[in-house]
């Protein structure tokens, strides 16, 4: 007579690699298809897999690698238990960890009179004349070409070049600058006091430019000119200019340069396209930028930067496969 079934158990979990049948082979003798076998099983591991499995794989991990493996894999082994270890114990504090502050922009979701009103109360312009603001840069002008031929030290232009220098693009247009968030201060001129610098600039030292640019390497990288005067020139003027507005010491129209840009970028926004007073000038090597796009910086969509708690997750993962390897 046969008795009430009996349930079936459980499979146990078998390291090992798997032969044809389905079966698993005997681990080699010095434990290595085991070890990595195990070790593909922590790496398979699921983001959402619950704790307790978590440290089981790697106390059995621990285990097996104190009796069957060799002095070299023991100790590698070992040293990755204690970077797996420190990484973990970040990944739990990330909850608890406050993100770092960020700049907070005072102007965001004001109408467009409370903006002026609060940028009137800071002494920002609520309008620009051209003529003035032109003769303003002239006034400048040898300093921007001392700029050009670092004759003047100037930090927009240091982070202009070191950027350059390391970007591993061969050319760097409007969009390499926008995806790499090379974006430089505008201050309280916006887009429009950008756009009249620059063609102030263009007009007056875009010979000295291009001629710079033949023994400069890094700047040959920019194929469109006019960005070298918008990275390394314009916001070098435009603390000056501030400095002389404010009555302030340069240190301090740097910082306002910084504060007041989402003014500027709102207030004078690009508009139509700018052009040369004098358009009837034959010398092509004056003119300004082919089109509106070439006087902006173009702003395109890119993926937000991985969470704290992402790149802990992609680090434990490099630190397993380099140690399955």
């Amino acid at each position: 007579m046969n008795g009430p079934s009996r349930p079936a158990s459980k499979p146990v979990k078998t390291y090992g690699n798997k032969n044809k049948a389905g079966g698993h082979r005997a681990p080699k003798k010095d434990g290595t298809g085991e070890f990595e076998s195990m070790t593909r099983d922590l790496i398979a591991s699921k983001p959402d897999e619950s704790q307790i499995e978590h440290t089981r794989k790697l106390n059995d991990l621990e285990k097996f690698s104190k009796h069957n493996l060799t002095e070299e894999q023991r100790k590698k082994a070992t040293d990755f238990e204690l970077r797996l270890k420190a990484t973990e114990e970040k990944l739990g504090n990330i909850e608890d960890e406050e993100e770092p502050p960020q700049d907070v922009n005072e102007f965001a979701g004001l109408s467009h009179l409370e903006l002026l009103e609060k940028g009137r109360s800071k002494g920002y312009p609520t309008e620009i004349n051209r003529d003035r603001f032109e003769e303003r840069v002239k006034a400048h002008l040898k300093t921007a070409e001392s700029i050009l031929t670092c004759e003047v030290e100037s930090p927009f232009y240091a982070k202009a070049k070191k950027y350059a220098e390391t970007s591993p693009k061969r050319n760097i247009n409007r969009i390499t600058l926008a995806f790499d968030k090379m974006t430089p201060p505008k201050g309280y001129f916006g887009y429009k006091g950008v756009e009249y610098a620059s063609l102030v600039l263009q007009t007056n030292l875009q010979q000295k430019l291009l001629e710079t640019q033949k023994t400069t390497p890094w700047m040959k990288k920019f194929i469109i000119a006019p960005i070298v005067f918008e990275l390394a020139v314009i916001p070098e003027i435009f603390v000056r200019l501030i400095a002389e507005d404010q009555n302030v010491p340069y240190d301090r129209a740097c910082e306002i340069l910084q504060e007041s840009t989402p003014y500027g970028e709102r207030v004078f926004h690009a508009g139509d396209e700018i052009k040369p007073k004098d358009s009837s000038s034959d010398d092509d090597s004056l003119a300004p930028s082919d089109s509106e796009d070439d006087m902006k910086f173009t702003v395109i969509n890119e993926k937000p930067p991985p969470s704290k708690k992402q790149k802990t997750k992609q680090s434990t993962n490099s630190i397993v496969h380099e140690l399955s390897d």
